[in-house]
C-alpha cells in the first residue's frame, strides 16, 4: 500500500481555519492542521461527568427487579482493589471454549428490569468492578428492538459507563442483560437510567445522518489539531465513543480530472474504527487504530470547488491497559498519481561477510488502474553520497491488476558498509517507473545492509554474537497521546540509547513511522508487533470473520466489479484486495490485514529485524501456526517472526500446544507472578532447546507514586539471571520505558501507570541511572595515578565478556572527560579515541591527558561515548569533600 511519509507541520507551522491545507509537493497535499470536531450526544460519553442524581433510576444487583440464569456468585471484595456500587456484586465465569468442537452453550445471563412510570427516552449506564472478561455482551431491550454492545470490564471500573440512548415503552418488557459469547468472568453490579428530553433524543438520532453532508454548518464545532487526539480538548479528555471530524479542502489549481490520473485519500492512522465520507458520499471504513489505509477518491472529488471530508472515529475498543487515545492520530494527505503507480517496494540487502559485497534483491509491486495492458520500465538507483548501483527491468501488466517485478544486483565490497546499532549506515533506494520514456511514478526509501542470524544460543549481528538490552516503549505522551510529534520521538530515542537500548520490542501496534526512522538513524534493533492482545477481542475474534465458512453464493456476493472489495456484515470493513486478504484464506482476516499494512509500510527499515504476530494470547496454537506461516510465505521471507507469550512455562503449553514451536525465537513476558525466574527459563529451555529466548517484558510492579526518586534494586538482582548463565537468553526488554495513561483497574487516581524509568513528561527517575550502569558494555571506568602537574591519569576498563550481559563489541567508542570548578563551570573538555574492543578481550588499560588546569578544581566526569554520541557509562570523581549543610534559621 503506497502511503508516503507526510511532512508534519504540527509545531513549525500553525494552520488555522477549516479550509487550510498544506501542500508539501506537486503531487502530495497534506491535510494536517486544524479540523472541525464534534461529538453527537448519545454516541459516547465522558464517565467523569456522570454523577448519580435523585431523578435517576438505579437498579442494584440485589434489587427484586433483577433476574439471573446460571451460577452467579455474590462477592463483597473487588478484584485488583477495584470498588463497586453499594455492598456487593455478582460474578459468573462463562465457559464458552470452542463452540465448533464442543457444541456447548453457556446460556447464563443477568438482567436488570427498569420499572418506568411512563414511556420516554433515557440514557443507559452500567457499573462494574474489575472482571477478567474483555468483551462482556450487553443486550439492551428497548422500544425499537435489542441493541448489543461489548464492554471490557478491566477498564473504567466503578464508573458509570454509557451504553447509549434509547426509547423505552413502559408497556413493554425492557431490560439490560449481561452475558458472554466467549469464556471469562463477568461481573453484574448496577445499572442506571437517566431520562432525557424527547427533542434532545430526536436531534441526537437525526444528527449523524447530516454531519457528513457538504451543506452541514460546522461553524460552531471545535477546532482540533491533526495529527492529535480529542483529549487535547479538555471536555473530551476522558471521552469514549464516536466523534466526528470535518475539513474543507481546496485542491491545487494544477489538479484536474483526466483519464490517466488517480487521486487517493490516505490516513496514517485513526483510532480505532473509522468511517470516511467525501462530499457527502460514504467512501469506506477501516478497523485498526494503528493501521495506514487509503481510498481511491478520483470519482468523488470536486475539481470545480471545495471538497468536504468527514471522518467518524470511534475509540470504544479499549484493548489492554493502555489508553484509547481517540481520533485522527497520524498524518492525512491527498495524493495524485498516474493510472499506473508503484504500490510498494522492498529491497533486501544480503551481505557476504567473507567477501564484503552485498547481494541486492528488489521487489517492486506496480499497480495498473487503466483499462489497457501496459509495458512498464523500472529503473532503480542505489545511492550513498553518489550513485553506486542500478537495477533495471521491464514488465507487462494486465488492466486493473497489480504485478511484482523482481530485480537483482550486486554491490561491490568497496561500496558496502554494514548497518549496526553503533554504526547505523543508511543507503537510499530511488525507483522510477516509466512508459516510452515518460516517467509515471517514483518511490524513495532508505535501507541498511546487515545480517541477522540465530543459533540455538546466540543472536549474531553481522556475524558477531551480541546480548542486548532494551525497553517496551508505550507509544504515548500525556498531552500528545499516541500522535507524538517528532520532538517527543527524538527525545525518547536519545534517552533510550543513553539507558543502553540497542535491541527492543516496541509493543502492541504499528508504530509511528517517524519513530522507526529515528531507530534507523540512531541504531536500535526492533521487533514490531500488531495490536492483537486477545483472540477473544470482539472486533478481532476469528469467529467474527469466518471467511472459510462462507458458502459459494455469499463469497460471490462479497466481490464485485474490478475493485474486488470485501464487505462483511456490520460492523463491516471495506478494503480493496491491495490491502486485504484473498477471499479463499481461511481465517484471521483482521490480523492478516494489520500485518500486511504494518509490514508493507515498514519493510525497508533496517532497524526492524523481526515481526510479532500478537501478545500474551491464550489457546493460540492454530492462530500462531497459521499467521506465522502467512508472514513468512507471503509478506517477508527474510526477517524473524515470533508471537510474544507469557504462558510457555505453564504445564498445559507444550511443543504440541504452543506456537513457540513455530517461532524463530521465543519472546517471553516474565513477571514475578509466574514464579522463580530461573525455573521459568529452565522450563522454556527444556521445552524448546533449539530456540534462543528474548525476555520481551519483565517488570516489578508499578511505583507507589510518580515521584522521581523511585528506584528498584530488584532490577539488578534479576539481571544476574542473564550474567554468565542462561546464555540462550539473547536479550531483554524491560516494562516500561515510560509511564503511560490507563483506565485499567488498579491505576492511580491520575490515570497513570507508574512503571517507567522516565515519567510521562520525560523526566528521569533514579532507576534510569541504575539501568544505564547495568546496561553498559563495561563494568567500570577505573581512574588511577591522577597527576595534575603532568596532566595525566591511568585508565582501566573492565570489559563484559561474551557470557556477560549485555555483551557486544565496541568500535569507534571514545572516552570523553571534563573538569569543573567549584562554581560548577566546565574548565576543560577532552576526549580519547578507544581502539576496537571485543568481549573476548582482556580489560582495556591506557592513559588520558589534558592541558594545564587552574587550581580551583571540583571534580572530573569521564564518560564512555558511542559513535552515535550517546553516553553509555559515566563516572564522576570529586576532589573536594562534600559540604556539610548548616541550619541558618528555624
Amino acid at each position: 500500500m503506497k502511503i508516503p511519509t507526510i511532512v508534519s507541520l504540527i509545531l513549525s507551522v500553525l494552520v488555522f481555519g477549516n479550509g487550510s491545507t498544506n501542500q508539501v509537493s506537486e503531487n502530495d497535499l497534506s491535510l494536517n492542521g486544524h479540523w472541525k470536531f464534534h461529538a453527537v450526544y448519545g454516541e459516547g460519553s465522558n464517565y467523569m461527568n456522570i454523577q448519580e442524581m435523585d431523578s435517576d433510576i438505579v437498579i442494584d444487583n440485589t434489587d427484586p427487579n433483577t433476574e439471573r440464569q446460571g451460577r452467579w456468585k455474590t462477592l463483597k471484595t473487588g478484584l485488583r482493589n477495584s470498588k463497586f456500587y453499594r455492598e456487593d456484586y455478582v460474578q459468573h465465569n462463562f465457559t464458552l471454549t470452542d463452540l465448533k468442537e464442543t457444541n456447548k452453550v453457556d446460556s447464563s445471563y443477568f438482567r436488570f428490569y427498569p420499572n418506568f412510570k411512563q414511556s420516554g427516552y433515557y440514557e443507559a449506564f452500567t457499573r462494574y468492578p474489575f472482571a477478567s472478561h474483555l468483551t462482556v455482551q450487553y443486550n439492551v431491550k428497548h422500544a425499537e428492538g435489542v441493541t448489543t454492545k461489548y464492554v471490557s470490564q478491566r477498564t473504567f471500573c466503578n464508573e458509570w459507563v454509557s451504553l447509549g440512548i434509547f426509547e423505552f415503552d413502559n408497556t413493554d418488557t425492557n431490560y439490560i442483560e449481561l452475558t458472554a459469547i466467549v469464556s471469562g468472568a463477568v461481573a453484574a453490579d448496577a445499572v442506571l437510567f437517566r431520562e432525557i428530553p424527547a427533542e434532545k433524543y430526536r436531534r441526537a438520532k437525526k444528527e449523524p445522518e447530516s454531519v457528513y453532508l457538504p451543506e452541514f454548518d460546522d461553524s460552531k464545532w471545535s477546532n482540533l489539531q491533526v495529527p492529535g487526539h480529542w483529549g487535547m480538548i479538555n471536555d473530551f479528555s476522558n471521552y469514549t465513543g464516536k466523534a466526528w471530524y470535518r475539513k474543507t479542502v481546496d485542491l491545487p489549481e494544477s489538479w484536474t480530472k483526466t483519464s490517466d490520473t488517480r487521486y487517493y485519500l490516505q490516513f496514517g492512522g485513526v483510532y480505532h474504527l473509522s468511517s470516511i465520507y467525501l462530499n457527502g458520499k460514504f467512501i469506506g471504513k477501516n478497523r485498526g487504530g494503528f493501521t495506514p489505509f487509503e481510498f481511491d477518491v478520483t470519482e468523488e472529488l470536486n475539481f470545480e470547488g471545495k471538497n468536504i471530508i468527514a471522518v467518524q472515529a470511534d475509540n470504544s475498543a479499549v484493548v489492554g491497559a493502555t489508553w484509547n487515545w481517540g481520533g485522527i492520530i497520524r498524518d492525512v494527505a491527498l495524493t495524485k498519481n498516474k493510472d499506473v503507480r508503484i504500490d510498494y517496494q522492498y529491497i533486501h540487502a544480503e551481505p557476504n561477510l567473507k567477501t564484503g559485497a552485498a547481494e541486492l534483491t528488489l521487489k517492486v509491486r506496480i499497480e495498473n488502474n487503466s483499462a489497457e495492458k501496459r509495458t512498464i520500465e523500472v529503473h532503480a538507483k542505489i545511492k550513498d553520497e553518489t550513485e553506486i548501483g542500478t537495477l533495471k527491468g521491464s514488465i507487462e501488466i494486465a488492466p486493473r491488476t497489480r504485478k511484482d517485478i523482481h530485480l537483482t544486483s550486486t554491490l561491490p565490497a568497496e561500496d558496502t558498509e554494514l548497518w549496526h546499532f553503533d554504526n547505523p549506515k543508511l543507503y537510499q533506494l530511488q525507483t522510477t517507473i516509466s512508459e516510452e520514456n515518460t516517467a509515471l511514478d517514483h518511490e524513495s526509501d532508505h535501507f541498511g545492509i546487515r545480517k541477522v542470524e540465530l543459533t540455538d544460543t546466540h543472536l549474531l549481528l553481522n556475524g558477531e554474537p551480541v546480548r542486548l538490552a532494551g525497553f517496551n516503549r508505550v507509544s504515548e505522551h500525556r498531552f500528545w497521546g499516541s500522535s507524538e510529534p517528532l520532538e517527543v520521538l527524538e527525545k525518547d530515542v536519545d534517552l533510550m540509547k543513553e539507558a543502553g537500548a540497542n535491541f527492543m520490542r516496541i509493543m502492541h501496534g504499528t508504530q509511528n513511522e517517524k519513530l522507526i526512522e529515528l531507530c534507523d538513524k540512531k541504531g536500535i534493533l526492533l521487533f514490531q508487533e500488531i495490536n492483537v492482545r486477545d483472540l477473544d477481542n470482539d472486533e478481532f475474534r476469528a469467529d467474527y470473520y469466518p471467511l472459510s465458512k462462507l458458502d459459494k453464493k455469499k463469497r460471490a456476493e462479497l466481490r464485485y466489479e474490478q475493485e474486488e472489495i470485501l464487505m462483511l456484515d456490520e460492523p463491516y470493513l471495506k478494503v480493496t484486495d491491495r490491502h486485504g486478504i484473498a477471499i479463499t484464506d481461511k481465517n484471521y482476516f483482521l490480523s492478516k490485514y494489520w500485518l500486511k499494512g504494518m509490514i508493507e509500510r515498514d519493510i525497508n527499515h533496517p532497524s526492524i529485524i523481526g515481526w510479532s504476530v500478537g501478545n500474551e494470547l491464550n489457546n493460540h496454537f492454530e492462530y500462531g501456526k497459521a499467521i506465522i506461516a502467512y508472514v513468512k510465505e507471503e509478506l517477508d521471507p527474510y526477517r524473524l517472526v515470533t508471537c510474544v507469550s507469557n504462558s510457555g512455562q505453564k504445564p498445559e503449553y507444550t511443543p504440541e500446544t504452543d506456537p513457540n514451536t513455530f517461532v524463530d525465537l521465543i519472546m517471553h513476558n516474565m513477571y514475578r507472578w509466574q514464579g522463580d525466574p530461573q525455573e521459568i527459563l529452565t522450563t522454556l529451555r527444556s521445552k524448546w532447546p533449539d530456540k534462543p529466548v528474548f525476555i520481551s517484558e519483565y517488570g516489578f510492579d508499578p511505583f507507589p507514586s510518580t515521584a522521581l526518586d523511585g528506584d528498584k534494586e530488584i532490577f539488578s538482582e534479576w539481571t544476574k539471571h542473564f550474567r554468565h548463565q542462561n546464555e540462550f537468553v539473547i536479550g531483554t526488554s524491560m516494562w516500561t520505558f515510560n509511564d503511560y495513561r490507563s483506565s485499567y483497574a488498579g491505576t492511580t487516581a491520575e490515570e497513570n501507570r507508574v512503571w517507567g524509568i522516565i515519567n510521562s513528561w520525560r523526566q528521569k527517575r533514579r532507576l534510569f541511572h541504575r539501568i544505564k550502569r547495568e546496561h553498559a558494555p563495561i563494568k567500570d571506568i577505573m581512574v588511577s595515578n591522577l597527576d595534575f602537574e603532568s596532566g595525566k591519569a591511568d585508565i582501566k576498563i573492565p570489559i563484559r565478556s561474551e557470557s556477560d550481559y549485555p555483551s557486544h563489541a565496541m568500535r569507534n567508542y571514545k572516552l570523553v572527560y571534563q573538569f569543573r570548578n567549584s562554581k560548577g563551570e566546565v574548565i576543560s573538555n577532552n576526549s580519547f579515541d578507544l581502539p576496537t574492543i571485543h568481549p573476548i578481550d582482556e580489560d582495556w588499560q591506557g592513559s588520558i591527558s589534558w592541558d594545564q588546569l587552574p587550581a580551583d578544581i571540583l571534580d572530573m566526569t569521564i564518560r564512555l561515548v558511542t559513535p552515535t554520541n550517546h553516553s553509555r557509562f559515566s563516572k564522576t570523581i570529586s576532589f573536594r569533600p562534600a559540604i556539610t549543610p548548616e541550619i541558618s534559621t528555624i
